[in-house]
């Protein structure tokens, strides 16, 4: 799984299918969803880059506001692990190296359906970057989203995330 979308709880359908149409119109011939036991998360896989459908999501919402009704949240992952402490840590070391000298970050956990320590997760994965620490206005967030008992790990620029309502108001 390449990205998590969120939508209204009870909307997984008809967010499925208008993320469904909006990749395929976009060039990816085989997108995958899949609704998870959460309430209004999916997560997906497209053969596109996930961080430019974001970016694509945004500008469909801005320039037509209606075109993007139901996916409220469009978030990009890099890569995918296990939901235990170790396997995102590992999973982060492997990413954290985009995070250029002289920029700041901050880590974001965002866990459904886990007993995993929010905080124990912040703590492993920031002593992994050595870098300023900004929680107001990072140039990069160390994202980890937690589905059960999967995980994804993205490092990525505030923005890379698409925000429907954002969006919209921005337009």
């Amino acid at each position: 799984m390449n990205f998590i979308a969120t939508t209204h709880r009870r909307g997984e359908r008809q967010a499925t299918s208008e993320l469904y149409a909006i990749l395929m119109e976009l060039g990816d011939e085989s997108p995958k969803l899949q609704i998870t036991e959460v309430s209004g998360v999916i997560l997906g896989h497209t053969l596109l880059d996930p961080i430019e459908v974001s970016r694509k999501l945004r500008e469909m919402a801005m320039k037509d506001p209606w075109s993007v009704r139901h996916v409220l949240r469009f978030i990009p992952i890099e890569m995918e692990c296990n939901a235990d402490l170790d396997s995102v840590e590992s999973t982060a070391k492997e990413l954290v190296g985009k995070i250029e000298e002289g920029s700041s970050f901050k880590v974001v956990v965002e866990k459904r359906h886990s007993d995993l320590s929010s905080r124990e997760v912040i703590r492993r994965v920031a002593e992994l970057v050595e870098r300023k620490v900004d929680l107001e206005n990072p140039d990069w967030i160390v994202l980890v989203e937690i589905v059960g008992s999967w995980a994804g790990v993205a490092v990525i620029r505030p923005n890379d995330i698409f925000r429907n309502l954002e969006a919209k108001l921005s337009g």
